[in-house]
């Protein structure tokens, strides 16, 4: 769910920086807001995609470590049944 929120964040920073660009006086004494994003990708989307990819990592190491429990286990139930 977090990881799906965080790609329509991401997904979505080309909007926020429009948005930003035409109200940047509403909430800034400055146009940080330029036509290619720079801003909203550093301050919002890179630390987004990192996120996602620890998450992503997490998620790759817990399946590694249940598929290594699994296959012992099944090692052990085929040696009980070979005795």
């Amino acid at each position: 769910l977090i990881l799906m929120i965080v790609v329509v964040i991401v997904g979505s920073a080309t909007y926020i920086n429009a948005y930003g660009q035409e109200h940047w006086e509403e909430f800034a004494t400055q146009d940080y807001f330029d036509e290619n994003g720079f801003f909203v990708s550093v301050v919002i989307s890179l630390p987004l995609l990192l996120l996602s990819v620890l998450i992503l990592f997490q998620l790759l190491l817990n399946t590694m470590d249940l598929l290594v429990k699994v296959k012992v286990a099944e090692l052990k139930q085929n040696k009980k049944k070979k005795q």
